[in-house]
């Protein structure tokens, strides 16, 4: 138990600035540890220190779940709030931030949100969830946009703040409004006030009757006038909404102007008041027919516009150019003083802009069709001069003729435009006539060379007549027919005698090959219908799985579909497709499972890569420690599949190559390993043993620790003496420990005695409080004592303990500092009294010094006051300083005083009173007379 309290992490240290140091120094990858430190730690800096390390809303929001301290459990409120602040503001539109800012509780914040958010709809939301009133008002002093602005404004009822925004808000529009809102709240709480004429007379004559009635009708009037103010500033604000409509543009200006007309109380405000409120009618209804005038006008200039626009639209450029024409002319004679003509003007000039563009556009397309005329012409031209040079002459008749009608068919040229393109033409027209007379003289000859190959054709045919060789023969009258087509034409009058003679060849040759034909067609059914099975069992291997053995079958099947016999295109297509796509299906499967095979043996070539590498770095720089990261690696690549053919092995003996090597590192260390270990056992043994008994425990204990420290670092000893070199260590260590926890133990338990005699003390202290000042100072002076000589307490308590002791401490002497200045000040006040008295005393006796006198350091009263006491009693003397029987009752009365008043300070009693008694005695011996036991020295300085 000892061993591990001497483990102790630091952020759970008894020093307040130890732990600081510790949260600060931890990680935000430390969270549960960081989690422990905001729920347990009693200091709340510290505290603070380890909520700055969690800076996600998820891991807040866990925070926020948690029983933490009240201000701990504020802080993370806030720091959520914050953060869903910082997302919204980031944010360049508001789409999806409802939910955040329902989330958000704190009013400042949302209002930091409803004055910098970019997004107004965002900043109308936080206003919504703003109550305050006074937050509310501030907004409006800041430029957060219109709506959010009059989405706060609505929400403020205290006639104060509407006063507030009317003259601080940030828009002229919502301090217009703001007085309005003030100006119907003033309306609605005070109602028009009916002066009943004979009431006034009647509490009038009745105020010249009783002065009772007149104080009460005179309170009636204050209230009265009260209220007439009020009136009036709820009519000045009328006036003043209606001066702020004057040149206004807005839709409903009429609107608000016979709202606030409307509530106008002609006969409750003064003259000047109704000549304002007359004025600003008069100019609002001016300034409206005005801007009625204006938009009229506008309104006409905007319909010319539409219609020229239509002109546009339909290509009518002349009347467009007209209407614009006349439009500028009248925008430049109008008169605009309160809508703003830069707009229309600005839609005649893209008007007029637009019209100079379609004209061009316009001389642009004339232009293009020109040139697209001339150039046509010039194509037709290039393709006549390209006619004489053409292969096929026969079909040249027919594109002349169409070239021809393609020209007429083009538009009309403009005069003085054309003519090259037109002698080119005759010239290209005139080539291609001499060129075909010339190919018709040539095809004339080449029809007498086809008739001679025709008759070739013919006797071939007949030579055929005997051959037995059935399949020769409709091979040899096929290759004659493809032939016969090839040859031109022959002579007319020829042409169809050599057909009938060559079909007559080739039919009757034909007829004597019709059992070969029918051979033919059985082979080709067997075929079709062999295909027909080829087809069905390339469908059942399409979805197979065996892909080395399905794929030779449907090769093997290829191979044979090859060598059947062809049947017609309409039965064979269907029969090939249904073949192809079987093959195709399979073919598609394999190469996508090879595929996603490869991918995998390269993932895991990937993986078995790293853990060569992982293994060749704790190979090239081996601590023990590492084996069982080396072990892990092992285990990791037992459980990854195949790599490549290609790297598998060569993999496999690298990854093998490293561990050997750190394994034979690890044997080849054992030796060395036990020699260290052999050393720490000595050095174990010589800081446990009985002569070091007296050392300090925790020096001792630290050295153990650092010891058992390096013995982890020391790798493994010889497995035949591993027990033994283990427990020559261990054993000491767990005796010294054992003997530590009971020391401490000891210790414990003095601690526990020590507190009790503390919470004595403290007992004491609380006691002696409130105690006699000088006697309870000794007393607590003597328990300072006590427990400065008392040991410590329990280490939990001691720090709480000291520090009530001495907060108590602290407050006696402050109470019995408090105490002495407050009866210094008493004293003092007393001895500026008994001066006083006794300035007034010697000025009666005759004995007072001169009034111009320097006052002593000793001396409560100032010399301006001397001089006034003593003013004061030559002026009661005055007349009187020779009445004896005045001057002893005046003195009777100062020592009646004197008796009352308390003590002064110690060093000015003695002196003051010898003062007092010389005073008293120069009288009674002036007087003749012995003082009165009443009247007498009496109340002397304390012996």
């Amino acid at each position: 138990m000892a061993f591990i309290n001497f483990l102790r992490p630091k952020w759970q240290s008894s020093n307040v600035t130890v732990r600081l140091a510790a949260v600060q120094a931890l990680s935000a990858a430390d969270l549960e540890t960081l989690t422990t430190v905001l729920r347990e730690d009693d200091q709340a800096e510290v505290r603070l220190a380890a909520l700055a390390k969690f800076d996600t809303l998820e891991q807040l929001e866990q925070l926020a779940s948690l029983d933490l301290a009240p201000d701990t459990r504020q802080a993370v409120r806030r720091k959520i709030n914050q953060l869903l602040a910082a997302a919204v503001l980031q944010a360049n539109d508001g789409a999806g931030l409802e939910e955040t800012l329902q989330r958000i509780n704190d009013p400042e914040v949302l209002v930091t949100i409803a004055t910098a958010a970019a997004a107004p709809t965002v900043r109308l939301t936080a206003i919504q969830g703003i109550d305050d009133q006074h937050l509310l008002c501030a907004i409006l002093e800041q430029n957060c946009g219109k709506l959010p602005a009059r989405a706060a404004l609505d929400r403020i009822n205290d006639e104060t703040l509407l006063a507030r925004a009317s003259q601080q808000a940030s828009s002229r529009t919502i301090r217009r409004l703001a007085a309005e809102k003030l100006a119907a709240l003033v309306t609605a709480r005070q109602p028009p006030i009916t002066i009943n004429v004979a009431q006034q007379e009647a509490e009038a004559q009745a105020v010249a009757d009783e002065t009772a009635s007149r104080l009460k009708e005179q309170e009636q009037c204050d209230r009265a006038a009260a209220s007439a103010r009020e009136i009036a500033a709820g009519q000045t604000v009328i006036c003043e909404t209606i001066e702020g409509l004057i040149g206004s543009l807005a839709a409903d200006a009429a609107d608000r102007f016979q709202t606030a007309s409307a509530q106008w109380r002609p006969a409750s405000v003064s003259a000047e008041l109704t000549t304002r409120f007359a004025l600003a009618c008069q100019r609002f209804n001016d300034t409206a027919t005005t801007i009625a005038r204006e938009r009229e006008t506008l309104a006409r200039l905007e319909e010319t516009g539409r219609e020229t626009v239509a002109l546009l639209a339909s290509g009518d450029l002349a009347t467009a150019e007209a209407q614009l024409a006349m439009a500028e002319k009248r925008l430049a004679t109008a008169t605009l003083t309160n809508l703003a003509a830069a707009p229309t003007r600005q839609r005649l000039r893209d008007l007029r802009q637009q019209l100079q563009e379609q004209q061009a556009a316009e001389a642009a397309t004339y232009r293009r069709r020109l040139e697209e005329n001339l150039e046509g012409r010039r194509a037709i031209c290039q393709q006549i001069e390209a006619m004489p040079q053409a292969e096929k002459r026969t079909t040249i008749e027919k594109q002349l003729k169409e070239l021809r009608a393609a020209w007429e068919a083009l538009p009309a040229l403009p005069p003085g435009s054309g003519a090259p393109e037109m002698a080119r033409y005759e010239a290209a027209l005139a080539a291609v006539h001499e060129s075909q007379e010339k190919f018709h003289h040539e095809q004339d000859w080449q029809r007498w060379a086809n008739k001679t190959r025709q008759e070739e054709l013919i006797a071939a045919a007949e030579a055929l007549d005997p051959e037995s060789d059935l399949e020769r023969v409709a091979g040899v009258i096929k290759d004659l027919q493809a032939q016969w087509k090839k040859i031109g034409p022959v002579p007319k009058e020829a042409a169809l005698p050599l057909w009938e003679h060559f079909r007559s060849a080739c039919d009757r040759n034909f007829i004597r090959c019709t059992p070969y034909f029918e051979e033919q067609d059985q082979r080709r059914l067997a075929g079709l219908e062999r295909k027909e099975g080829i087809c069905q069992e390339a469908a059942a291997l399409a979805d197979s799985m065996a892909w080395r053995k399905a794929a030779d079958q449907l090769k093997a099947l290829q191979a044979e579909w090859k060598g059947l016999p062809f049947t017609t295109r309409k039965e064979e297509d269907p029969l090939y497709t249904r073949f192809r796509a079987a093959c195709d299906t399979f073919f598609a499967r394999r190469q996508a499972h090879y595929q996603e095979l490869e991918q995998e043996q390269q993932a895991n070539r990937e993986q078995k890569n790293k853990l060569c590498e992982a293994a060749e770095a704790l190979a090239d720089e081996p601590v023990w420690q590492n084996s069982k990261k080396l072990r892990e690696l092992q285990e990791l690549w037992k459980g990854i599949g195949h790599a490549p053919r290609d790297h598998e092995q060569q993999l496999w003996e690298r990854f093998r190559a490293a561990c050997d090597r750190f394994f034979a590192w690890i044997e080849s260390q054992r030796q060395d390993n036990l020699a260290a270990k052999e050393r720490l056992c000595q050095e174990v043994t010589a800081l446990t043993a009985p002569a070091a008994a007296t050392a300090d425990f925790d020096e001792v204990a630290a050295r153990l620790h650092e010891l058992q420290q390096q013995w982890q670092q020391i790798g493994p000893v010889p497995n035949e003496l591993r027990e033994e070199i283990r427990a020559r260590f261990h054993q000491p260590c767990e005796a010294f420990f054992l003997a530590r926890q009971q020391h401490h133990a000891q210790l414990d338990q003095e601690r526990q005695a020590n507190q009790g005699q503390k919470e004595a003390i403290l007992q004491q202290a609380e006691e002696l409080l409130h105690g006699e000042a000088k006697e309870a100072a000794d007393q607590l002076r003597e328990l300072q004592r006590q427990w400065r000589a008392s040991g410590p307490a329990p280490r939990q308590a001691e720090q709480a303990m000291n520090r009530r002791f001495q907060a108590l401490c602290d407050g006696f002497f402050k109470n019995r500092h408090q105490h002495y200045e407050q009866s210094k000040a008493e004293r003092f006040e007393n001895l500026r009294q008994k001066e006083a008295i006794l300035l007034k005393l010697e000025n009666l006796v005759g004995a007072a010094a001169p009034p111009a006198e320097v006052p002593r350091a000793d001396q409560a009263l100032s010399l301006a006051e001397r001089f006034r006491l003593a003013r004061e009693a030559n002026f009661m003397l005055a007349g009187k300083r020779h009445d004896r029987s005045w001057q002893k009752e005046e003195i009777g009365h100062l020592q009646q005083e004197w008796k009352k008043i308390g003590p002064v300070p110690r060093e000015q009693d003695k002196p003051l009173w010898d003062r007092y008694k010389r005073a008293l005695d120069a009288f009674y011996q002036a007087s003749g007379s012995k003082p009165s036991g009443s009247a007498g020295h009496q109340g002397g300085p304390p012996r």
